[in-house]
């Protein structure tokens, strides 16, 4: 994720903060009654800011994810006989396996993995 595609992501969660600050109460002592459209609402944009803040969070992370199976160690292997070096080859699989969720094979992973080393 480039730069300028993190700093979009910072303003859209930027702006859906405002949105759902502009309907909820500013504090728990105000009294207001929402409708269940509003509650819906509310519901709708925290949860795509939660969902834009963990994109921007895995990609900005210094911390790789562990390398915790045999095939990724093959990747980290692989990458290492291709000339990267060790520290580089770990973070680029742990963020590929980030980026990728639970479901990935060997060939995705990889090829992510080589991505992220771009």
């Amino acid at each position: 994720m480039s730069s300028s595609e993190i700093a979009a992501k910072l303003a859209e969660i930027k702006r859906l903060s405002n949105v759902v600050t502009g309907i909820a109460p500013a504090k728990k002592s105000q009294t207001v009654f929402l409708s269940e459209k509003d509650r819906e609402l509310i519901k709708e944009l925290t949860g795509r800011i939660a969902t834009l803040a963990n994109e921007v969070l895995r990609q900005v992370s210094l911390v790789p994810e562990p390398i915790d199976s045999k095939m990724e160690e093959d990747i980290v292997t692989a990458l290492l006989n291709l000339g990267c070096k060790r520290q580089e080859a770990e973070t680029a699989v742990g963020r590929a396996k980030a980026d990728l969720g639970a479901s990935h094979n060997f060939s995705d992973l990889f090829r992510k993995a080589l991505d992220m080393l771009r």
